[in-house]
């Protein structure tokens, strides 16, 4: 057990604040990587509580995962992890007392209020928007924080039993031509879906299309695929870390926030807009270039890196000024 930031025992020290969004609108990602995170953390001693901004898809999703939300930014804390996409002016405001502050959200409008930024890749449009002298620690492996407990396996790929999960957020791509997209290739012997909304397909007789609705351990549902094809969440990396291959539907804006998992060869990113469905189709019929991809996830071995965004947080709480 790594050594506690502050105190002799756990119970002695103040917890680390988290401020989450999560809901319909901005998706579900930013509460299931600081879940991940306050998990390890608690494994490591460091007591976690939670301040939600969520709407009722956002509480709902705490709930399954047991999480209670019982925090305000005005409570005593060691510090605060901040994983949203913005801040409204009384939260800014109440967490200028708190140090430090630390931002894990590649996407965040109010990214100034960070004193520390822990991110798998910084986004240029992030960078700049920073306060002088934040510091910045980037490491591809904070990708895997919410990879803990998943297992890498064998996948062949002679047919594609294809798990689909887009983003959760208002600008998501629409289902029913992506469903049609995606079984056009002769390739695909299955294809499970897994959203709010039903795709027509999924009443098709030849039972190709299998709908299951969210919650809060998807890879239930997708044990038996050989590909992933999400949006630009944290779902890629989980997908990676159990050696499957991941499509990543994102736009250019977004392209920075996995460019080290592009990096590993084990995610290929494909720009939503009038060329989608091409070069989706073409990825997907290149069975040699998904193997290729497979490969590499398997050498990346992400659940033996999920440790190390919790690792960086607790080395932050040890630098920071003794009071």
């Amino acid at each position: 057990m790594a050594d506690t930031p502050a105190g002799t025992r756990p119970e002695e020290r103040l917890p680390v604040l988290f401020h989450v969004q999560a809901g319909a609108s901005v998706g579900m990602g930013h509460l299931a990587r600081s879940a991940a995170l306050m998990a390890g953390l608690e494994g490591e001693g460091v007591t976690c509580r939670l301040s939600l901004d969520a709407d009722a898809a956002g509480q709902a999703f705490a709930k399954a995962r047991g999480l209670a939300a019982t925090a305000t930014l005005g409570d005593p804390c060691a510090a605060l992890v901040v994983d949203a996409l913005d801040l409204p002016s009384a939260t800014r405001d109440a967490a200028q007392h708190v140090f430090p502050r630390i931002l894990i959200s590649p996407v965040c409008a109010d990214a100034d209020v960070a004193t520390h930024v822990l991110l798998r890749d910084m986004p240029p449009g992030l960078a700049g928007q920073l306060a002088k002298d934040t510091r910045v620690l980037t490491d591809p492996d904070f990708a895997f924080v919410t990879a803990q407990g998943l297992v890498r396996r064998e996948r062949i790929y002679d047919r594609l039993r294809i798990g689909l999960c887009l983003s959760g957020g208002v600008d998501r791509t629409a289902l029913d031509p992506l469903v049609d997209c995606l079984l056009a290739a002769p390739e695909v012997a299955q294809l499970t879906v897994i959203d709010p909304r039903r795709p027509l397909r999924a009443d098709d007789t030849d039972g190709r299309v299998v709908h299951v609705a969210p919650g809060a351990a998807p890879w239930g549902a997708l044990q038996d695929i050989n590909l992933f094809i999400g949006g630009d969440g944290v779902m890629l990396a989980e997908a990676i870390a159990q050696a499957i291959p991941a499509l990543s539907l994102t736009t250019a804006d977004r392209l920075p926030k996995n460019a080290a998992l592009m990096a590993t060869g084990a995610l290929a990113c494909v720009l939503r807009g009038p060329g989608m469905d091409a070069e989706l189709t073409k990825r997907i019929r290149d069975l040699t270039a998904l193997k290729r991809m497979h490969a590499n996830a398997w050498h990346l071995d992400g659940p033996g890196r999920a440790t190390a965004l919790a690792r960086a947080v607790i080395t932050t709480l040890h630098d920071r000024p003794k009071v």
